[in-house]
C-alpha cells in the first residue's frame, strides 16, 4: 500500500526569525517544530535565539537526514536540537513551551484534540499560513514581505465567538500586500 503524497512547501529563512520573535522564546523553553522539513527553525531556535532545547519531527528521512547535517555542521548537539524521525502525532507535546506548525488545514483539525488534551497552561503555539480553526489567537501577524500569516496562540486554547470568529476573518481578508500588520485580540470566551 503506497503512502498518500505530501506537497513539501518551506518556510522561507526571512519569516522563520519573526516566527521565532512572535514565540517569545526564553532560555527555558523547549520548542518542537512539527513537520519540521530541514529544520530551520529548531535549529535557529537553538542556535540565534537560545532556547533549552528544539526538537524537530518530521516524516521523511532525507529531510531528518539533511537537518542533523545542519544542526552537526553547527555544532549544536541531540542536547540542543534534535529531529525526530516520527509521526508528530505519537509525540507527547505536553513536554513542550513552544510549538510550531505549518501544516494543511486538514492535519490542523487533526492536531487540534491533541493540543487540547496535552499542552500545559501558559505553552504558545505559533501557526504559520492558517489559524488553528475557530480557536481564539492573542496575535494574528502579517509581516512585510512574507506571504502568509502567524498567529499566535496561548493554553489553555479557547474557542472564539460568532462575532470575534467574522472579525478574525474579515482581518485575514484584508491583509495589505506587502504591507506589515498586527492584530491582537483582547477577549475571547468559550461559547456551547
Amino acid at each position: 500500500m503506497s503512502s498518500p503524497s505530501i506537497q513539501r512547501v518551506s518556510t522561507p529563512y526571512s519569516g522563520v526569525v519573526k516566527l521565532l520573535r512572535l514565540c517569545e522564546l526564553a532560555s527555558d523553553d523547549v520548542l518542537v517544530d512539527l513537520g519540521s522539513g530541514e529544520g530551520a527553525i529548531p535549529a535557529l531556535a537553538a542556535l540565534v535565539f537560545g532556547v533549552r532545547k528544539a526538537v524537530g519531527v518530521e516524516l521523511d528521512p532525507a529531510l531528518v537526514g539533511k537537518s542533523r547535517e545542519t544542526a552537526s555542521a553547527l555544532r549544536l548537539g541531540v542536547d540542543r536540537v534534535e529531529f525526530i524521525l516520527g509521526d508528530m502525532f505519537s509525540l507527547d507535546l505536553g513536554k513542550f513551551d513552544v510549538v510550531t506548525i505549518f501544516q494543511s488545514q486538514e492535519t490542523i483539525g487533526r492536531l487540534l484534540q491533541k493540543l487540547f488534551a496535552e499542552l500545559g497552561d501558559g505553552a504558545r503555539v505559533v501557526s504559520y499560513l492558517l489559524p488553528l480553526g475557530t480557536m481564539s489567537p492573542l496575535k494574528l501577524v502579517r509581516p512585510a514581505r512574507i506571504e502568509y500569516p502567524f498567529y499566535l496562540y496561548k493554553a489553555p486554547l479557547e474557542y472564539l465567538g460568532d462575532d470575534e470568529a467574522v472579525r478574525l476573518l474579515q482581518e485575514i481578508a484584508g491583509f495589505a500586500e506587502g504591507a506589515e500588520r498586527e492584530w491582537a485580540l483582547v477577549s475571547a470566551s468559550i461559547r456551547g
